[in-house]
């Protein structure tokens, strides 16, 4: 027996203010895409970091639009239902009035919003709709047209919670209903609802055979092709199942015939491709099963679009299997804990048992037993609440395997656990190989924010000067966009994951703050606090940013090369030395000169406001004091600091002290000025610095 399985299941209907740095760590992003995933490529393959908060949210109105148009079109299956309490007058022949049409109303609503529960992919709402199904059924005053609406809606929750033996004892009482309808396609419609659950515990017998007489029968009664296409797509996962897969791939590829051209099938169409291109994968020859791959990457695509959570799951789980079987761990990993997080997520029991049972094997294959025992608990307590003894049986395999292959390790004297040598073969440990993939996915993370026009504009710009950008050149960038930014990302791909890093940009952080109090101020003349936190902020701003300018030279040395950019030889030990131990001012200075120059320093007028501006913030922090300062009558002399202030700023009347005198709404406006001044300075002239120096000198005029 394998120790890896699989399964190609499930018949049911799903990664900031990141800027991607890619390989070199260049800033690409600036504005907003709205799209739920980012696409990057790695030979050729696609990755999709999925953010399920919105994807959660398509999938619900793509299943109410679903919904909406079967319920439509079974809502007159049963006009006798009314029979006796007709209305004359009514324009309907069995149109009920009174309180009767208002209890049928209310049962109508019920069984609805049940469906809109049952369609959601969370285990929660899909409980609350079948506990509601079961009270409506309760009731003995429903017409047939209403149980058997609430019947069919009963079925789908319990088979979207993964409950398959539910699904069949729901469907049995569903079966009188079948025998006494007038639509034979609707009565074959509803005949089939239980193929599925047999096959998925196991009888795949008769759930052939089922799908077999559905198919049968809807040709002769040419029924419309949604409904056949729709059969088919189940029928093919049924014989899939089943280990036919001539049969399986006929199904499909009739239903891809029926589907094509059809603007309206992206939903059915995407899960068709992506069942077909899972049977390539199969395939002997390499060329097929990189065209199943590719089949099953542009149908991820269009259930991204779509919101499909469930057909997304599936098609990372053949992936995780196809790569793992071709040697390629590290992707067949991610993708199959993708498999898993995307299961839990919606709440299909039964499939994220199977995702379960998947991860398990692969953990006994790389001597995780520990990590495996916990996967096999968990998926044998949903196999036995949901009673399936064909988990149940698959289960209990695996945990053998588990013991058997912890003997073996024993035996042999192998590690087991992380410090496992890793199975691919390279001598590593298995948590700094290929278990580095090993990990929960993770939603939230920072949005992609594309590529931004000033970005292009910067490179067009560069290479018109006859050089090529840094990433220097990107940080440094003087746009309006750039001094809202909270962070950089940077995201290194590996094969099928990828690590993301963020660097919060606190001198964006501690200006945006400094205004935020500078307006503050404004509105409060008689406070202190808002100037006061003006003050620190601005000079933790200029900190922040000359700590990050010396981060991004380093770096930028280390990616690029020497020679891109004037290193001060103050940096050779390192940014992090640099920066703890160099005085503020002298780190400006070796920058400035270093990046910005002969245009370095700046004029008194913007460095001597700096100094004062530093000064200020070090007296108001650490306010070192000998004794009271006299207010009344006024000092001879003014206090040092209150000397040096510049007639543009506004301070208060004695009597006061100098730092209540000082603290102004005026004052909180200045620093925040000094700051951005100094910043646009370094920044303008260090984009001067950089053109120039690539520049040619002019020599004479081309004739």
């Amino acid at each position: 027996m394998p120790v890896h399985t699989w399964d190609s299941r499930r018949p049911q209907s799903p990664p900031h203010d990141a800027r991607s740095l890619g390989g070199t760590g260049v800033p690409t992003g600036a504005y907003r895409t709205g799209r739920p995933i980012i696409e990057s490529y790695l030979d050729g393959h696609k990755i999709f970091v999925i953010s399920l908060e919105k994807l959660l949210g398509r999938l619900v109105h793509n299943r109410d639009v679903r919904r909406l148009v079967v319920r439509r079109s079974r809502s007159v299956a049963f006009p006798e239902a009314c029979a006796g309490i007709r209305h004359p007058n009514s324009c309907w022949p069995f149109m009920p009035c009174g309180d009767v049409w208002s209890t049928l109303v209310d049962f109508d609503e019920r069984i609805e919003n049940a469906g809109t529960l049952a369609s959601e992919p969370d285990r929660d709402s899909i409980v609350a709709a079948i506990q509601e199904l079961d009270g409506v059924l309760g009731r003995p005053d429903l017409t047939p047209t209403q149980r058997l609406t609430a019947l069919t809606t009963l079925v789908q929750a319990q088979r979207n919670l993964g409950d398959h033996r539910a699904a069949i004892r729901t469907w049995i009482r569903i079966r009188p209903f079948i025998r006494t309808m007038e639509d034979p396609v609707h009565a074959v419609w509803l005949q089939q609802l239980a193929g599925s659950s047999f096959s998925d515990l196991g009888r795949h017998g008769l759930a052939c055979s089922i799908f077999t007489t559905a198919i049968d029968r809807l040709e002769r009664l040419d029924a419309s092709a949604s409904v056949r296409s729709a059969v088919l797509m189940e029928a093919g996962k049924a014989f899939k199942q089943s280990g036919d897969t001539i049969r399986a791939r006929l199904c499909w590829e009739q239903a891809i015939t029926l589907l094509r051209g059809d603007s309206e099938a992206a939903y059915d169409y995407a899960r068709v491709e992506s069942n077909l291109g899972a049977l390539l994968l199969e395939h002997p020859n390499d060329e097929e099963q990189a065209r199943g791959v590719k089949m099953i990457e542009d149908a991820m695509g269009v259930k991204a679009r779509l919101g499909d959570l469930v057909g997304l799951s599936t098609s990372y789980s053949a992936l995780g299997a196809y790569y793992l079987n071709r040697g390629r761990f590290q992707r067949g990993i991610a993708f199959t804990r993708l498999d898993l997080h995307i299961s839990r997520a919606i709440g299909n029991r039964h499939a994220i048992a199977l995702s379960l049972i998947n991860l398990a094997g692969i953990y006994i294959r790389f001597l995780q037993l520990n990590p495996a025992r916990m996967l096999l608990r968990e998926a044998r307590q949903i196999g036995d609440d949901l009673n399936n003894k064909r988990l149940v049986s698959r289960i209990d395999t695996l945990s053998l395997a588990v013991e058997a292959a912890g003997r073996s390790a024993g035996k042999a004297r192998k590690r087991v656990g992380p410090g496992a040598n890793c199975a691919c073969g390279s001598g590593n440990p298995y948590q700094d190989c290929c278990g580095r993939a090993d990990f929960e996915p993770v939603d939230g993370l920072p949005e992609f924010l594309g590529f931004s026009e000033d970005v292009r504009l910067i490179t067009h710009e560069m290479q018109d000067a006859g050089g090529r950008p840094s990433h220097l050149d990107y940080v440094l960038r003087v746009t309006d966009l750039a001094e809202r930014r909270n962070s950089w990302v940077d995201m290194t791909v590996h094969d099928g994951w990828a690590e993301t890093f963020e660097l919060a940009d606190m001198a964006n952080q501690h200006l945006m703050a400094a205004k935020t109090m500078a307006i503050g101020a404004r509105s409060d003349p008689d406070g202190v606090s808002n100037p006061l936190a003006c003050a620190i902020l601005s000079v933790s701003a200029l900190e922040a940013f000359v700590n990050q300018t010396a981060y991004f030279l380093s770096e930028t040395q280390e990616s690029e090369g020497q020679g891109v950019h004037s290193v001060p030889p103050e940096l050779a030990k390192g940014a992090l030395d640099f920066q703890r131990y160099t005085p503020l001012e002298n780190k400006w200075h070796l920058l400035g000169r270093a990046l910005c120059g002969d245009a370095w320093p700046p004029p008194q007028s913007i460095w001597g406001d700096v100094q004062l501006l530093i000064d200020i913030r070090n007296e108001l922090v650490h306010f070192k004091s000998e004794s009271y300062e006299r207010i009344s009558p006024p000092p001879p002399h003014p206090h040092p600091i209150i000397r040096r202030v510049p007639p543009a700023i506004q301070m208060r009347p004695m009597p006061r002290s100098w730092a209540a005198r000082l603290l102004t709404p005026s004052f909180a406006d200045w620093c925040v000025r000094t700051t951005e001044e100094l910043l646009l300075y370094f920044k303008q002239r260090y984009r001067q610095q950089r053109l120039e120096s690539h520049l040619a000198p002019v020599t004479g005029t081309k004739q």
